[in-house]
């Protein structure tokens, strides 16, 4: 029987791509879930496949308009960016994201102010197999599996081949392994931390970033 306890959430940045669609549906396959944290210049190339992560059921996250290094941006520029993809998730899935994850995973006060001024909370992760060095997907597997535990944030890009050839095997491996894969948000509300806009997380096991 699984245990339910065991909860990871797996996270896909830097997308929607044409390697993002491979992902959807080896999740759909075996009633698993995920997050998928998109730009908004890769949005308006794939809407569909954004609607169609939406429609799964998996939760679209915020990762900017442009993938810059938010902590060298002033507050103005760091909210063009947040606000431009918001509206372009909004109009695609007609939701609105609750969290968003800092390209590069950088940050700085203007970027907790402006996430906060748009109720998002920011997520970073607590496991990074560096797919984006590899693109091996034999490495990034062992990398995860070597770190993997309850609670975990999994750092993954959909728009490396590698994870597209790599989640229809390691979505069941998981599962087998007694770990339901969720999203970020789901992760966060099982484990009894309340995501709050403007704060920084890595996963419900660490403290946040006020």
């Amino acid at each position: 029987m699984e245990d339910v306890s065991k909860l990871v959430a797996l996270t896909f940045d830097d997308g929607p791509a044409v390697t993002t669609l491979p992902i959807i549906e080896a999740l759909e396959s075996f009633g698993a879930a995920a997050t998928f944290f998109v730009n908004g210049m890769h949005l308006i190339k794939y809407p569909e496949t954004a609607a169609r992560a939406s429609r799964a059921g998996f939760e679209i996250g915020n990762h900017t308009n442009w993938h810059l290094h938010l902590a060298e941006q002033g507050y103005d520029e760091i909210l063009a960016q947040i606000t431009a993809t918001t509206e372009l998730i909004v109009s695609i899935t007609g939701k609105e994201p609750t969290i968003m994850r800092p390209p590069y995973g950088e940050y700085s006060d203007a970027v907790k102010l402006a996430a906060r001024n748009c109720g998002l909370a920011l997520v970073n992760w607590s496991i990074d197999p560096m797919d984006w060095d590899t693109d091996d997907a034999a490495v990034t597997r062992e990398r995860i599996l070597s770190e993997l535990k309850d609670g975990a944030v999994v750092l993954c890009h959909d728009r490396m081949q590698c994870e597209a050839e790599l989640m229809p095997f390691f979505i069941p491996e998981l599962q087998k392994l007694g770990y339901k894969l969720v999203t970020v948000s789901e992760l966060f509300e099982a484990k009894g931390v309340k995501l709050e806009p403007g704060v920084l997380y890595l996963s419900p096991n660490d403290e946040p970033e006020r």
